[in-house]
C-alpha cells in the first residue's frame, strides 16, 4: 500500500442535483452549494473534504490525507461519495443511468449521424434528416432505394459469446422486406452475419444471430402501420430476445454458442452493402451495448410510453 502523507488533494468537477423548496422541483446548477467529500467502507463512512461551488457551479473541495489510507489508488479516490447542501438543506444529486453502463454507440440522427457515445461516425447517403422522420428531434429519412448509413467496423459490434443490446426506433413507408440495421458480408452470406434487424416479406418483424448458422426470432405479428416502433433485440446471460414497443416478442437459448464477427460497416437502413431491401421510411435513436443485456425495466424506460428517450438519459 502507498503511503500519502501531508498530501493536500483537490477535487474538481461541476453538481447537478434537485432542490425541492416546497411543492416545486427544480434542476439546480447554481452557485454557492457545499459540497462534501465522503469515503465509505463496509464499517465506517469518513469525512474527507468539503467546500463551495464557484460562480458557474463548478465545486473544488479540499482535503489532507496525513495517514496512510487505503482509499486513494495512483493518486485515485475510491469509494467515494458526494453531499450537497443549500441554504442548509440537503441537495438530491443526480446520479449517472445505468443505461449508460456498456454504452458503445449511440446516433441520436439530429441532423447527421455523429456517434454521441465514442467515434463511430456514420457516413450517410441519400438521407433526408427532419422533424418529421425522427421520434425525438430530428430523424432520418430513407428513402428504400439509395438511402443507407455505413460505419466502419469496430470491435464493439464483435459480441462474441457474452451480452449485447441493439435499440431503434423505426417508422415504416410501405410494406414487403426491408432490411434497417446490422452487419453482413458483400455477397449476402447470411451464415457470416453477426447480428442484424428487418421487416421480412410477409411484414414481420425478424432478428437475426450468426453463429456460422442461422438463429432467427420473430415477431408475434406482422407490422403493417406507418407508426414508430421500438425494437429491443439483446442478448441477457444466453438468451437472446426481440422485444417490439417493450413487449418481449421471442427468445432463443443460445447456451455456448458464439457470434461469427464480421469485418464489413456496420448498416443503418440497410444490412452492410446490399441495396435491395433497403429500408424505406424513418429511424431514429440508435443504440448499442456491449457486455449488457439491457433488463425488462430498462426497456420500458427507453420506450417511455411510446415517447423515446434520448441520450444521455
Amino acid at each position: 500500500m502507498e503511503t500519502f502523507l501531508n498530501r493536500n488533494f483537490k477535487v474538481r468537477g461541476d453538481i447537478s442535483c434537485f432542490y425541492n423548496p416546497g411543492a416545486s422541483l427544480s434542476n439546480l446548477q447554481i452557485a454557492n452549494i457545499e459540497v462534501q467529500l465522503w469515503h465509505k467502507t463496509p464499517m465506517q463512512v469518513t469525512l474527507l473534504g468539503q467546500g463551495i461551488t464557484n460562480s458557474q457551479g463548478e465545486f473544488i473541495i479540499e482535503f489532507e490525507v496525513d495517514s496512510p489510507v487505503d482509499y486513494i489508488v495512483d493518486g485515485k479516490i475510491k469509494n467515494a461519495f458526494l453531499e450537497a447542501f443549500y441554504n442548509g438543506e440537503k441537495l438530491i444529486i443526480n446520479e449517472p443511468s445505468p443505461l449508460l453502463t456498456g454504452l458503445v454507440a449511440y446516433w441520436k440522427l439530429d441532423g447527421d449521424s455523429t456517434d454521441s457515445v465514442n467515434s463511430h461516425n456514420g457516413a450517410d447517403t441519400s438521407i433526408t434528416y427532419s422533424g418529421i422522420n425522427g421520434i425525438i428531434n430530428d430523424g432520418g429519412g430513407f428513402n428504400g432505394s439509395t438511402s443507407k448509413i455505413l460505419v466502419p467496423d469496430s470491435d464493439d459490434w464483435n459480441m462474441g459469446d457474452g451480452e449485447f443490446s441493439i435499440s431503434i426506433w423505426v417508422k415504416r413507408d410501405g410494406l414487403g422486406q426491408r432490411d434497417f440495421f446490422g452487419q453482413i458480408d458483400s455477397a449476402g452470406n447470411d451464415s457470416t452475419l453477426s447480428f442484424g434487424l428487418k421487416f421480412n416479406s410477409s411484414d414481420f418483424l425478424i432478428a437475426f444471430f450468426g453463429i456460422g448458422s442461422l438463429i432467427t426470432l420473430t415477431s408475434i405479428a406482422s407490422i403493417t402501420d406507418d407508426n414508430w416502433h421500438h425494437v429491443i433485440f439483446i442478448r441477457r446471460v444466453n438468451m437472446l430476445y426481440l422485444y417490439l414497443d417493450a413487449i418481449e416478442q421471442d427468445s432463443y437459448d443460445v447456451t455456448g454458442e458464439t457470434m461469427v464477427d464480421s469485418t464489413n460497416d456496420l448498416a443503418i437502413g440497410a444490412l452492410g452493402e446490399i441495396t435491395s431491401t433497403t429500408f424505406s421510411g424513418a429511424i431514429d435513436e440508435v443504440a448499442v451495448w456491449k457486455a449488457r443485456g439491457l433488463t425488462d425495466e430498462e426497456i420500458n424506460v427507453l420506450y417511455n410510453s411510446g415517447e423515446g428517450l434520448q441520450y444521455p438519459f
